[in-house]
C-alpha cells in the first residue's frame, strides 16, 4: 500500500472513509441532476475504499470491459479515487452529458 493511502487509512476508519466517498457519489449525482434537468442516480450502496492492488478483484472478469474515471484530490486532503462503471453505464452518462 502506498503511503498516502495509508495515511488516509490511519487517518479514518474504513466506514468512515466509505461515508466520505458516499456522501462525494451523492453530490455528484445532484450536481449531475441539476446540469441535465433530470434525475441522476448513482447507486451509493456499492462505493467501496479498497487499496489500489485489489480493484482487479472487485472489477470482475478481466474479459469484461469497463470503464474508469481516475481523479487526482487536492485541498484540504490529497488522494486518489478511482470510479468504474460498466462500458454501456459510462455511454449513456456521455449521451446525457453531450445532448
Amino acid at each position: 500500500m502506498n503511503e498516502q493511502l495509508a495515511s488516509w487509512y490511519s487517518m479514518l476508519p474504513r466506514p468512515e472513509l466509505e461515508d466520505l466517498a458516499r456522501g462525494a457519489m451523492e453530490g455528484a449525482s445532484r450536481n449531475l441532476s441539476a446540469m441535465l434537468g433530470r434525475t441522476i442516480s448513482i447507486d451509493t450502496h456499492r462505493v467501496r475504499t479498497v487499496p489500489l492492488e485489489e480493484v482487479a478483484v472487485y472489477v470482475g472478469d478481466p474479459d469484461t470491459e469497463i470503464a474508469a474515471v481516475y481523479l487526482q484530490i487536492e485541498g484540504d486532503q490529497h488522494g486518489q479515487a478511482l470510479v468504474l462503471q460498466s462500458v454501456p453505464s459510462a455511454l449513456r452518462l456521455v449521451d446525457l452529458l453531450m445532448g
